[in-house]
C-alpha cells in the first residue's frame, strides 16, 4: 500500500518539520510510504530488499561507506500518564509499528508488526510463512555490514524488537548501527550536550527545523494508523540518515572517516524466559517486554566479536558472559588443602585475585574464571568460605570514623568481625552455617567445611591469617540491632602462625593507639578552635612552638605536619571539622 500524505501546515507553524516540506526542502524526490501490513505487501517489501542488495553488491567496489543507510526506529502503545485514555494494560507492550527508511531508493517502509508478527512467543516458536519471509528481509537490512542502520537511541528500539517477538531471528543479530548522539558527541566534543540531547534538539541544531512530538505518546495499536501517526512515523526514520549525510558534510570526508568507527556498532540479543532467575542473575539479563528478559552484547564494528553469551543451568554451571568469558560460579568450586596451609601467616598479595588463586588451585575448568562478587567482603565455595578483612590504617587517619571497626583480641587469637543480618539469617543461612561449622547433617559439604582468613591494612598486601571459626560476640553496641551481626573469628592456626614476621607485623601495625591525655585534648582542641576561627598563621604557630621547631626550619608545609600530628588522636568533632580545613587547603 503506498500512501499519499498532505501537508498539514496551515501558515502558522514556523519551522516546524512536516513531511511535505522534509520531501520539498531535503530530498530531491518525495518519499514513498509502504505500509507493510499483509502477505503481499511484505512479499512486495522482500522484492525491494532483494534489488536493493543486489545493487549494493554490484557498487560495492566505489562505495564510500555512507552510500547505503537505512534509517530505523520503532514505536509502541505507552500506557501511564502519557498516554490517551483509556489504555489498559502493563507497561511494556511489544513493538506495534516499525519503521524501515532506505533514503537510496527513495521509500520508508512502516512495518505493521501489531498485524503482522506473534509477539511475546518462545524464541523455539516456529515462524509462519509471512513471519518467514519479512524476517528473512529484515534480516538482510539488520544483518548487513555494508548498509549502515542509524537512529537516535536506537538501541532502545532494536531491544525492544528482539524482546517483542523472541521467535523472528532477524532482530537477534545488527551490524552496522550508528546512533547519532554518539556520532554528534565525537564531531562536536564541546558542544554542551543538552543541545545534542535529544532528535528534536539535534534537528534543530543541524537541520534549523522543529519537529512536533505529539504523536509520540498516541495509540500506536489502534488501526488504521491515523495520517498524523503516518507521517511522524515516517519522518522519525527519515530524518536519521539526513542528519547523518549532513553531519558528514559539515564535518568533513576525513574528519567522518576518522570518527565513524569509533561509532559504529554491532549488537546481538538474547531472550531468556522469567522463570530462569539464576541465568537472569549472571547474565546481567534486563526485562523488556511481559516476562521476557533480554540479555545484550554489544562491540565495536571493527572489533572482534565476543563469544556468544550461554545460558547455565538452573541451580548453576559454567557459563559464557557478556564479554564472552567463561565462568564458573564460586559456589561449585571447591577450596584447595594446597597451597594456602603453608603460607599461614605470610603476605600474599595485594589483590583478592592473588588469594582467590591459592584456595581454587586448578580446580577450575580450563579457560575458565572464577564468577563472585568482587565488591562482597566474602566469598562462599562449595565448601567453604573466603574471608577479606581490612583494618583502617592507623598511620593513615581518616576524616570517616568506622562505625563498626574490626579489631584483634586476645594477641591475634580472635578478629572482630561484623556481617549483614541478612547473610547471616539467625544463624540458619548456608553462610552462617559455614562460618560457625554447624551442620543439621543435610549439607556434606558443610560439615567439612573451610573457612580461610585474609586481613590487611588499609590498602596494603593481604596475609593470609589460616582457617577460623566464627562465634557469636556479646554485643555491647546497638550496631546489630539494625543491620549488621558481631562476629568474633577464631583463629585456629594461631598457634603454627603468631611467630611470623608478616603475622607479627599486623598485630603491632594494628594496636590501639594510646588514648590522648588530658593536655594533650585540651591543646588539640584550642588548635581546633583557632584552624575553625579562621586563624590559619596563628594556628601553625602554635602548632610549631608546641613540636619545638626552630625557626630557621619553620615552614608553611612544617606547620601542616605539626598541625595534623597534634590533631590525629582526636575524634572530637570539632578536631575533625579542623582536620577537613587542613585537608582541603591548597598549598
Amino acid at each position: 500500500v503506498t500512501v499519499l500524505v498532505k501537508d498539514r501546515n496551515d501558515g502558522d507553524s514556523g519551522d516546524i518539520l512536516t513531511l511535505d516540506r522534509f520531501n520539498s526542502h531535503l530530498r530531491d524526490t518525495p518519499l514513498d510510504i509502504k505500509i507493510v501490513d499483509d502477505g503481499d505487501s511484505i512479499v512486495a517489501m522482500s522484492n525491494d530488499v532483494k534489488e536493493l542488495f543486489s545493487l549494493i553488491e554490484k557498487n560495492d567496489e566505489i562505495s564510500d561507506g555512507l552510500d547505503y543507510i537505512a534509517g530505523i526506529d520503532c514505536e509502541w502503545r505507552p500506557t501511564g500518564a502519557y498516554a490517551e485514555a483509556p489504555l489498559e494494560g502493563p507497561d511494556d507492550n511489544p513493538v506495534a509499528l516499525m519503521q524501515i527508511c532506505p533514503p537510496s531508493i527513495g521509500k520508508v517502509y512502516l512495518v505493521d508488526t501489531y498485524r503482522t508478527l506473534r509477539p511475546n512467543l518462545a524464541d523455539t516458536e516456529a515462524m509462519t510463512e509471512t513471519e518467514s519471509i519479512l524476517s528473512e528481509a529484515i534480516s538482510a537490512i539488520f544483518g548487513s555490514e555494508k548498509m549502515i542502520k542509524v537512529g537516535y537511541s536506537v538501541g532502545v528500539d532494536f531491544r525492544k524488537l528482539a524482546a517483542s517477538f523472541p521467535h523472528i531471528p532477524s532482530f537477534r543479530n545488527v551490524r552496522s548501527v550508528v546512533e547519532l548522539s554518539t556520532l554528534a558527541e565525537r564531531l562536536h566534543p564541546k558542544s554542551a550536550r543538552p543541545r545534542l540531547g535529544s532528535l528534536q534538539k539535534l534537528t534543530k541544531l543541524v537541520l534549523g527545523y522543529d519537529i512536533a512530538k505529539e504523536q509520540q505518546c498516541s495509540n500506536w495499536e489502534s488501526r488504521p494508523l491515523t495520517p498524523s501517526q503516518i507521517e511522524y512515523a515516517t519522518l522519525d526514520c527519515a530524518l536519521p540518515p539526513r542528519l547523518l549525510d549532513e553531519m558528514a558534510e559539515g564535518s568533513g570526508n576525513s574528519r567522518i572517516r576518522e570518527v565513524l568507527p569509533g561509532a559504529t556498532m554491532s549488537w546481538r540479543f538474547q531472550t531468556i524466559d522469567g522463570t530462569r532467575k539464576d541465568a537472569i542473575r549472571q547474565l546481567k539479563a534486563k526485562r523488556v517486554v511481559g516476562n521476557t528478559f533480554l540479555v545484550s552484547q554489544s562491540w565495536l564494528n571493527h572489533s572482534p566479536p565476543p563469544d556468544p553469551t550461554s545460558i547455565p543451568e538452573e541451580g548453576g554451571g559454567l557459563y559464557t558472559d557478556t564479554d564472552g568469558l567463561l565462568k564458573m560460579p564460586a559456589d561449585l568450586v571447591s577450596i584447595c588443602d594446597k597451597p594456602w596451609k603453608s603460607l599461614s601467616g605470610k603476605t600474599i598479595g595485594g589483590k583478592k585475585k592473588d588469594c582467590i588463586d591459592l584456595l581454587v588451585g586448578d580446580a577450575m575448568p580450563k579457560d575458565a574464571i572464577l564468577d563472585y562478587n568482587p565488591r562482597s567482603g566474602f566469598i562462599s565455595f562449595q565448601d567453604g568460605l573466603s574471608l577479606f578483612v581490612n583494618i583502617p590504617d592507623p598511620t593513615r587517619p581518616s576524616r570517616r570514623r568506622m562505625p563498626y571497626p574490626n579489631e584483634w583480641l586476645e594477641r591475634g587469637k580472635f578478629l572482630k568481625w561484623y556481617i549483614r543480618k541478612n547473610d547471616w539469617d539467625n544463624g540458619n543461612s548456608k553462610v552462617a552455617k559455614l562460618l560457625s561449622g554447624s551442620n543439621d547433617g543435610s549439607d556434606s559439604a558443610i560439615a567439612s567445611s573451610l573457612v580461610v582468613l585474609f586481613v590487611r591494612i588499609g590498602t596494603k598486601d593481604f596475609i593470609c591469617c589460616g582457617s577460623c571459626t566464627a562465634l557469636v560476640a556479646d554485643d555491647d553496641s546497638p550496631i546489630s540491632n539494625k543491620k549488621l551481626i558481631k562476629l568474633n573469628l577464631r583463629l585456629n592456626d594461631w598457634e603454627t602462625m603468631k611467630d611470623e614476621a608478616a603475622f607479627s607485623q599486623l598485630l603491632e601495625a594494628t594496636k590501639p593507639r594510646t588514648k590522648p591525655t588530658p593536655n594533650e585534648n585540651a591543646s588539640s582542641k584550642k588548635l581546633a578552635q583557632t584552624i575553625v576561627g579562621g586563624n590559619i598563621v596563628g594556628a601553625f604557630t602554635m602548632a610549631l612552638d608546641a613540636s619545638s621547631i626552630s625557626p630557621d626550619e619553620r615552614s608553611i608545609a612544617q606547620g601542616v605536619r605539626c598541625v595534623k600530628k597534634i590533631l590525629q588522636s582526636s575524634d572530637d568533632p570539632l578536631v575533625l571539622e579542623a582536620k577537613e580545613i587542613i585537608d582541603n587547603m591548597i598549598l
